[in-house]
């Protein structure tokens, strides 16, 4: 079984290929806006290093914006549900941030934070902090009722309640949460590459759009999905990796 949820996947990437491959030669498509992916194959070996090297950096911006928004998500999450009142004050504040495109806010992130690492990272977490705090609380309200009440009988107090009962009942869709920021992470750092930066994979994606060089183009795009979608799995392989620590934690017993 395990085999074969990895071969389904490849399965499908070669099919894609050979699609991709058919159309081009089919319709005889110009190599500026349909590269064949012998092309962008070729493209990406001309220089793997470099490649490499962007992808890196903008790997590097997203998990620390990530990082961020992660503490910060879950911290939030655990004093607004303490604070009823500041949860009823923040929440619809918060849905209004998120509801702004991204493009609009990061030329704001470049004028405070500069062109330098700092904007990047700034956009990421701001891009990946909002789903996270939404699952915490999501996940905390969704906790049977009867074991909130027998806490509050012993008197047991917050933070033990946190880690005794919210939290570890709350695992799942915080889980979800975060494997959605830590894909919207990688896009708040190409954005934010793009509005100003001289290394990254927004910043290929801009220069190789105004040079009409589409075969770069599309490796830089590629590159994006594959750190966007291992940034989406990561939650789920950490979770095979470590089965014993995260039964423990389901049933909150680790701190």
């Amino acid at each position: 079984m395990k085999a074969k949820r990895w071969l389904i996947p490849i399965a499908g990437l070669f099919i894609l290929l050979a699609i991709w491959s058919a159309v081009v030669h089919i319709f005889s498509l110009p190599t500026y806006l349909v590269p064949a992916p012998q092309l962008v194959l070729e493209e990406f070996l001309s220089a793997p290093y470099d490649f490499a090297g962007h992808a890196a950096w903008t790997l590097a911006e997203a998990l620390a914006g990530f990082s961020i928004a992660l503490v910060v998500g879950l911290l939030g999450g655990c004093l607004l549900f303490r604070v009823k009142t500041l949860w009823s004050i923040a929440l619809p504040w918060a849905s209004a941030l998120q509801a702004i495109p991204i493009v609009a806010i990061a030329p704001l992130f470049v004028i405070w934070c500069g062109s330098g690492i700092v904007s990047k990272i700034a956009m990421s977490a701001i891009i990946s902090f909002f789903p996270i705090l939404t699952a915490v609380l999501n996940g905390f309200s969704e906790v049977d009722r009867n074991q909130q009440m027998l806490f509050n009988v012993y008197k047991v107090n917050y933070l033990r309640t946190l880690r005794h009962l919210l939290l570890p009942s709350a695992i799942p869709t915080i889980v979800l949460g975060t494997k959605i920021s830590a894909g919207l992470a990688t896009v708040g750092a190409i954005v934010a590459e793009m509005t100003g930066a001289d290394k990254g994979l927004g910043y290929l994606l801009l220069n190789a759009t105004y040079r009409l060089e589409t075969p770069r183009l599309f490796v830089a795009i590629i590159l994006s999905g594959i750190i966007g979608w291992s940034a989406y799995t990561l939650p789920g392989i950490l979770r095979v990796i470590f089965p014993k620590y995260w039964e423990s934690l389901r049933r909150g017993v680790t701190a």
